[in-house]
């Protein structure tokens, strides 16, 4: 497999530099090609974003639930991350605000973990 990357065109990229206590902002956009022998040319936009390494984050948080346990990994503030149920099909969501706290879990997708609690859950629901 062959990898390339190819320059932004002017304007596609945006740095400003911290000065006079002015925020620093750093974006870059990247093309990158890829080559498969037998499948020709793939292109895939990517947009990279560099993060102050003084931006607000959330910490390392284990969420112990009914529907699961869930670790949540650093995350810079106002980030939603996902994880895959631990059952089910769906996804868990958990959101980490602006002040770097957790929030806003959504473990609505997911099965219950407990065979009981499921079975209980299924009768709540045809009542």
């Amino acid at each position: 497999m062959t990898i390339g990357y190819h320059e932004c065109p002017a304007g596609q990229n945006n740095i400003e530099s911290q000065s006079g206590g002015s925020r620093q902002q750093q974006n870059f956009e990247l093309n990158v090609s890829l080559l498969f022998f037998s499948q020709g040319n793939v292109t895939k936009k990517v947009t990279l974003v560099v993060i102050d390494s003084n931006a607000p984050q959330c910490e390392t948080n284990t969420t112990k639930t009914n529907k699961g346990v869930y670790v949540w990994k650093e995350t810079v503030a106002g980030v939603t991350k996902e994880l895959p149920c631990k059952l089910g099909e769906g996804r868990v969501s958990h959101y980490c605000d602006k002040n770097a706290h957790w929030t806003n879990l959504n473990l609505s997708q997911c099965d219950f973990t407990n065979e009981w609690t499921r079975k209980l859950q299924n009768l709540a629901e045809v009542n």
